[in-house]
């Protein structure tokens, strides 16, 4: 809806990329792809690789999902000097959040905190209608809509129902995670997430962010915009700390696994 709504469009294939992706790319096409960083993406991109090599596509990678861009960290840019424990790499990536173990920053002091030392790239600039225009011989691909029963299960698999006792509806798209993200992070919930964060029942107990988050229908980046704009203009609390924290410790593991 997003996309449409900017006169764009997202063409839905079901396969495997190797097989889908090489009939749309036209001879001299440029690919471009999130990189990733483990064994099963990477056999991907190597099988797609090798069905494009012969018409001369090129291949060009991007990096997602975490809040601290791979280049601008600390460390090598094979990360084979970034330490295999969260605190050390904490202190390294953010020396802002050193503190005793769980203490909280003097920084953090239930009063408005203008400035942070933090380097995390700004968000994207919003995209206006035009930005992104459609190939003319696509227009035909861009019948089908997604639905579950295209869904390329090895056998049948029922559409699942919202259960009665589920303490959120969860719903995909950047929509119901901005929805969410204002909900918890702009209202009264965060102000009690440094007491609640380890307890999984209640739908404010945490912030339920990591659906969204996990399918990229929200940027970590855009989460901490948020959370910085609640710290300049109302305060950085222990709560607001402890999120930053619970940010740092995805991108750890994102990191780690592109390190081994």
């Amino acid at each position: 809806d997003r996309l449409r709504g900017l006169g764009s469009d997202l063409l839905v294939r079901v396969g495997r990329p190797e097989e889908v992706l090489p009939p749309l790319l036209e001879k001299g096409s440029v690919l471009i792809t999130q990189e990733e960083v483990t064994w099963e993406e990477f056999q991907v991109d190597q099988a797609l690789k090798k069905s494009l090599d012969f018409n001369g596509v090129s291949w060009e990678y991007c990096w997602g999902t975490t809040l601290f861009h791979r280049d601008d960290l600390p460390f090598q840019r094979d990360l084979g000097d970034m330490p295999d424990v969260f605190t050390p790499f904490k202190s390294k990536v953010a020396p802002e959040l050193n503190c005793a173990c769980n203490n909280v920053p003097p920084s953090y002091n239930d009063t408005p905190k203008a400035e942070t030392t933090l380097q995390v790239r700004c968000c994207l600039p919003e995209l206006t209608s035009g930005d992104l225009p459609l190939p003319q011989h696509l227009e035909e691909e861009l019948l089908l809509e997604p639905s579950w029963e295209i869904l390329p299960f090895a056998e049948p698999v029922e559409l699942p129902q919202t259960e009665a006792a589920a303490v959120l509806n969860f719903r995909g798209g950047e929509q119901e995670g901005l929805v969410r993200l204002q909900r918890y992070v702009e209202g009264p919930p965060m102000a009690s997430y440094a007491a609640t964060k380890n307890c999984m029942l209640g739908a404010d107990s945490s912030s339920k962010l990591a659906p969204w988050l996990a399918n990229g229908c929200l940027s970590p980046r855009r989460v901490f915009e948020v959370l910085r704009q609640r710290e300049r203009e109302t305060a950085a609390t222990p709560s607001t700390y402890w999120f930053t924290f619970a940010l740092l410790v995805r991108d750890f593991f994102r990191f780690f696994a592109a390190k081994h």
